[in-house]
């Protein structure tokens, strides 16, 4: 939970119904939650923050308790890459999540009130190199 915001009812992303892990290959979810020893619970929380524009933190905390449906496609985001097994497909489902949902208006667009693809691709490098 973001600041108020439940993830039931969420679209899981574009890709999810598709591709399901392999038994011996870790998902993002995994890999995160091993890495920070965080329950699985947590997952979208952790991600959300730990891919935040660092210089926008306090407004995007304001903004996720003033508005939290402002993040709705920021967390649709974070659950299409949670069954992601490389850091390859992480990158390939941001792509496709961008294709599909391009970055618009002035607050996500200007002012960087959303998630980094490229934090979100780094932290996926840093959880599958384990």
């Amino acid at each position: 939970m973001i600041a108020g915001m439940e993830l039931s009812g969420i679209h899981q992303g574009l890709g999810s119904l598709e591709k399901q892990p392999r038994m011996s290959e870790k998902t993002f979810r995994d890999a995160v939650c091993e890495r920070f020893g965080i329950p699985p619970e947590r997952y979208a929380h952790e991600v959300f923050w730990r891919c935040v524009f660092p210089s926008t933190r306090l407004p995007v905390r304001l903004l996720s308790r003033v508005h939290p449906a402002y993040f709705r496609q920021d967390l649709e985001l974070i659950e299409s890459v949670a069954d992601c097994t490389s850091a390859s497909e992480v990158r390939s489902e941001l792509n496709n999540f961008r294709y599909y949902y391009p970055i618009r208006g002035f607050g996500r667009r200007v002012l960087h009130l959303r998630i980094s693809g490229q934090r979100l691709v780094e932290l996926a490098a840093l959880v599958f190199r384990d």
